[in-house]
């Protein structure tokens, strides 16, 4: 195989080239143009979280919200938390994280090691990906995304981190909005017993990060 591939390249030099340009611009184009939602992606997804998860989802959130506040830290729900937010007070029934934005200018005036060290005493782990742009933070099973969004130059919002500056194309589509979305004073929507911020105009911000789907109730495969 190795031999019929290497006197593929030396006789066909040019054509190789440009097929193995093809696939991968396919493979790029692909990753960029479509959505990347769990829901969609898994084969099958647990159609409603086991109590004993929740709760510790639940008490997650709480300390996390705690510590949010106490640094001065503004955090919106979005995402699949902000659909739950809207349609049930809380978590979807069948998620299995929490997501947040906190905003990159609050985020560089903090004291990193303190903020970090309230998490740890509290039994909680934090992992920051430089990827993603963003502090995963869990305790036992529960785990949540705490998403650093920063202003643009085109007055929207968007994730930061290397994947989107990678797949920009793809982070244009889903994972941006318009600025003003994410104006002060923030509504403020009960979640988990508390009021929690969120985005501006309803469901707006849902236009822009499910774009072909967001008035409708989508549930994991199967269920």
């Amino acid at each position: 195989m190795y031999r019929l591939v290497l006197n593929c390249w030396r006789k066909n030099k040019p054509l190789f080239l440009c097929g193995l340009f093809s696939v991968a611009f396919f493979i790029f184009y692909t990753l960029n143009v479509q959505g990347w939602h769990w829901y969609k992606m898994a084969k099958q997804e647990v159609c409603e979280t086991p109590d004993n998860y929740m709760n510790e989802l639940k008490s997650l959130f709480r300390d996390a919200h705690i510590i949010l506040t106490k640094f001065g830290l503004t955090h919106v729900l979005i995402y699949g938390s902000l659909f739950g937010a809207m349609r049930f007070g809380g978590p979807l029934p069948w998620d299995n994280d929490f997501d947040l934005a906190i905003l990159s200018e609050e985020v560089a005036q903090i004291d990193e090691s303190k903020f970090l060290q309230e998490f740890y005493d509290r039994g909680i782990k934090v992992m920051y990906r430089h990827w993603k742009g963003e502090y995963v933070i869990s305790r036992n099973k529960a785990h949540g995304d705490l998403m650093i969004f920063s202003e643009t130059w085109f007055g929207d919002r968007g994730r930061t981190g290397i994947e989107p500056w990678v797949f920009f194309i793809h982070f244009r589509n889903f994972h941006q909005a318009p600025a003003r979305l994410f104006e002060k004073p923030l509504p403020k929507l009960p979640f988990l017993g508390m009021n929690i911020s969120v985005p501006r105009e309803g469901m707006e911000i849902q236009r822009h990060f499910y774009p072909n789907d967001w008035w409708k109730e989508v549930k994991p495969k199967g269920c």
